[in-house]
């Protein structure tokens, strides 16, 4: 009893020692506030903060509050503006405020193209800049997990020095992969670094808690494991929300050293030896509620607005340049703004919640609605019709892409037209082959790159196409769709599922694992405590369209006694099958892997919706060895290191994110099938599992949310089988036409010169560059190009019209070297680094 004491006596002063020796080194914190008014930014906080910094001289704090919320706060609380205004205005590095996201709409970033992206940074820092004129932006930091792979360069070009991969209380939705110590020159794909703070390799997920890092609030063992890691100057981190009324965080303690991360970089942190780190966007451990209704419906909201607001603003260049119209940069301001607040975090990762008498999704529909009105209005596609006295019988099909594209076009109709034989003239009055359904004409075109193509409706017999139809059913009952490029059999069956996919033009390959089916649906409904599939009940079959340009059929089937509808598209050359589903939900029944109704607690680690291997699942089984996956990320093409995409836990998520596309292909790089969807969400894989677009989840999710079925599933996606990897499959230029496809629009003829018939601004000889982005500054033409294929070497840039000079731009808009132009400014060349991006300012061509 005696000895038993005596050792707890020991061990209670050592352990003393101990915490008194951690306590007393000194350490620093990163405190600060994170909101505004669309996430939280009570009435007079401002003013708040200010009596709180005036009450702690010794406090300083880092910003992460939506830039428009100033333009409120200025009005509302014009004291506690002004003092804040005062520090924030302050560029040096003893300043008490530092700004570290100027994200217009406080996004994710890795869920949203990389056009956006940079829009999110450019329409946040004018914003602040009008506020506060002097304000410096140094480093990126952010509360929530906002980060993505390629963020070093988009961050060096906006001028940031520093960036941090912290975000320590507010990780519900995931954090970044533990590594390194002090310092890392965190690496992007493009090769771009910045000088970072990792989340450390010894920082820890906190213990019985789903949202949070040991380094929230500095404990000693946090600071005591990073000092034996070698870190000289630990620092942990907390953004509180706006709203919250502690004042300091950590309150005043003397060991507790309160740092903006500017000054932290600048004076403190050890920069002697920093490592790299090539940080892979799976590196970024990520997860929402996928398959969840109300979240499908934000991202292809958010996804289609994108799509549609590059497209918009390529195409009102082309007319500024050709026809002398005005450009819109107050509608497309507006468009964008309305844009980037769809992609802010909460719309993502609590849908539910309300504001205002409204939820995220409810404003998401109401902004991107009012973005795609302002891109119809630009293009006059609300005008398609004939109105009174006017005459449109002219097509202009717009190709936003660096490269001419040969589709299959499907217009409708003007009403004059509606009861009339009809065919399509080119400019040189040449006929084109054109197929009919009902009043929609579908027909081949070729249209130049960045330009336009023109054609005239003509009241006439069109021109009688030639060949087989597409489709034919077959003596056992199965249909086959058979293109220039594909076979395709469906079995009616099998719930309508395709058992053969053959490319034909490399010996028949077969895509299908003998014995299983491609677009199966399939998943786990924890009611019935069964797994049910698509292929359980036959399914009736109806050929839509059926000539030989286009095909389209029909499946409907049932899954788990619902029914559902899918429609396969294909063209007699085109390189994409097109899917759309459609599942009519008869009541909010479970999918997924347990029923969480009234056992679901934010902190238990384990969580239903986290596991996609019981979601219902859209399969492809392709029939491919050693299988290697591929997929993109904003500005970013990656081999994933993962077995397989499952985990049930907070503590080990995985990044099984499907931005734009993710690649199955052999190991050898001899053949692959690339699935592409319309909105973000999440791909399954992994031993016993062939690859799986995330289709359903229905249940409790995060902060208890209950994700119901509330209306049909609507989803659209398609495969491209290919040869070789990724970049011979051209995948990510592909990706590129699926998301941002020829835009048509109909005019009426007069004014319509043969000159103006057909034309194209620009064009590349190197098809590895994707056209980002097209826009008018003032006289100037700004470009984008992101060398999307990773292609070394020179990429040479024809101009139609001669430029007086070519600058090379960051996003900041400092030059970074003028371009030689060649061929009487009629070309130029340069170097973009591989999965990089490049700004070209082209001077002289506008008036």
């Amino acid at each position: 009893m005696f000895l038993k004491n005596k050792r707890t006596i020991f061990l209670t002063i050592i352990s003393s020692v101990f915490i008194s020796h951690v306590l007393a080194q000194q350490s620093y914190f990163i405190d600060g506030y994170h909101g505004g008014i669309w996430g939280h930014y009570p009435y007079l906080y401002s003013s708040f903060i200010a009596e709180e910094m005036d009450a702690h001289p010794n406090w300083k704090l880092n910003f992460e509050i939506e830039p428009v919320t100033w333009d409120s706060i200025e009005k509302l609380d014009p004291t506690g503006y002004s003092k804040i205004k005062n520090w924030i205005n302050n560029d040096s590095v003893q300043t008490r405020i530092e700004y570290i996201n100027p994200d217009y709409g406080q996004s994710y970033l890795y869920n949203i193209s990389g056009e956006s992206i940079i829009r999110q940074f450019k329409y946040g820092m004018k914003t602040l800049r009008k506020h506060f004129p002097k304000i410096a932006f140094t480093t990126y930091s952010s509360e929530e997990p906002c980060f993505t792979s390629a963020l070093p360069g988009i961050l060096k070009s906006y001028g940031f020095k520093y960036a941090s991969l912290k975000n320590p209380n507010t990780c519900w939705a995931g954090y970044v992969a533990a590594h390194g110590g002090e310092l890392v020159n965190w690496v992007g794909p493009d090769g771009s670094s910045i000088l970072t703070v990792p989340r450390y390799a010894t920082e820890k997920l906190l213990a019985h808690s789903t949202w949070q890092t040991e380094a929230w609030n500095n404990s000693p063992s946090y600071i005591q494991s990073a000092l034996n890691d070698g870190i000289k100057d630990p620092v942990g981190m907390c953004i509180q929300d706006a709203g919250w009324r502690n004042g300091p965080w950590l309150g005043e303690k003397k060991n507790i050293i309160y740092t903006t991360w500017r000054n932290y970089f600048k004076n403190i942190a050890n920069k002697d030896n920093v490592p790299d780190w090539q940080l892979s966007q799976e590196d970024i451990k990520v997860s929402l509620v996928w398959g969840g209704q109300i979240l499908q419906r934000v991202a292809k909201a958010v996804r289609k607005t994108e799509n549609m607001l590059v497209n918009t603003e390529i195409i009102a260049a082309l007319n500024k340049i050709y026809f002398g119209k005005n450009w819109p940069q107050k509608d497309l301001d507006i468009a964008w703004k309305n844009l980037l607040l769809s992609e802010h975090h909460d719309c993502w990762v609590v849908p539910y919640n309300r504001k205002y008498g409204r939820n995220w999704e409810q404003y998401v529909q109401q902004w991107t609605g009012a973005s795609q009105n302002i891109c119809d209005t630009i293009l006059d596609k609300k005008n398609l019709k004939d109105q009174q006295g006017e005459v449109k019988q002219y097509i202009r099909i717009y190709n936003g892409s660096a490269q001419s594209r040969t589709a299959y076009i499907g217009v409708n109709l003007p009403t004059r037209f509606a009861q009339k034989q009809v065919f399509l003239s080119d400019k040189d009055e040449h006929r084109i082959p054109a197929q009919r359904t009902d009043n929609k004409l579908y027909f081949k075109a070729t249209i130049p790159s960045v330009g336009y193509a023109s054609f005239r409706i003509n009241e006439q017999n069109g021109v009688p196409l030639k060949g087989e139809d597409i489709i034919s059913e077959e003596k056992n009952g199965d249909y086959k769709l058979e293109t220039d490029l594909y076979k395709i059999i469906i079995d009616p069956k099998a719930g309508g599922a395709i058992k053969s996919l053959l490319m034909k033009k490399e010996n028949d390959h077969e895509f299908v694992i003998k014995g299983r089916f491609l677009n199966e649906l399939k998943g786990y409904f924890y009611q019935e405590k069964r797994f049910h599939s698509s292929t359980e009940t036959p399914a009736t079959i109806k050929i839509l369209s059926n000539d030989p340009l286009y095909a389209s059929v029909q499946i409907k089937g049932i899954i788990a006694g619902n029914p559902f509808t899918q429609i396969i598209n294909v063209t007699k050359d085109g390189a994409f099958i097109k899917m759309k589903l459609h599942i009519d939900w008869l009541s909010n029944i479970g999918i997924g892997k347990f029923d969480e109704s009234k056992t679901y607690k934010s902190e238990n680690l384990v969580k239903a919706f986290y596991n996609n291997k019981y979601k219902l699942l859209t399969l492809f089984p392709v029939n491919i060895s050693d299988a290697v996956i591929y997929k993109d990320a904003p500005f970013d093409v990656f081999k994933s290191k993962e077995k397989n995409t499952f985990f049930n836990s907070w503590d080990s998520i995985k990044n099984n994110v499907l931005l734009h596309w993710v690649d199955i292909e052999d190991k050898e790089g001899r053949y692959g099938l690339a699935l592409f969807s319309d909105e973000t969400t999440s791909y399954a894989h992994g031993p016993g599992i062939p690859l799986g677009l995330t289709t359903q989840y229905s249940g409790r999710a995060l902060f208890g949310a209950d994700y119901t079925l509330d209306g049909a599933t609507n989803l659209s996606y398609a495969l491209l089988p290919h040869t070789g990897n990724w970049k011979k499959g051209d995948v990510n230029m592909q990706s590129a036409y699926y998301n941002r496809p020829l835009t048509v629009t109909l005019f009426k003829s007069t004014g319509l010169e043969r000159d103006n018939w057909n034309k194209s601004f620009m064009h590349l000889d190197n098809s590895g560059c994707i056209l980002s982005a097209l826009m008018i500054d003032h006289k100037d033409i700004v470009m984008r190009l992101f060398n999307a294929q990773g292609k070394g070497g020179l990429h040479t840039i024809y101009l139609e019209k001669p430029a007086k000079n070519a600058v090379r731009v960051k996003l900041n808009g400092e030059v970074q070297g003028m371009i030689p132009i060649q061929d009487n400014g009629k070309a130029f060349s340069l170097r973009i680094p591989p999965l990089g991006f490049s700004t070209i300012r082209l001077e002289g061509i506008v008036d």
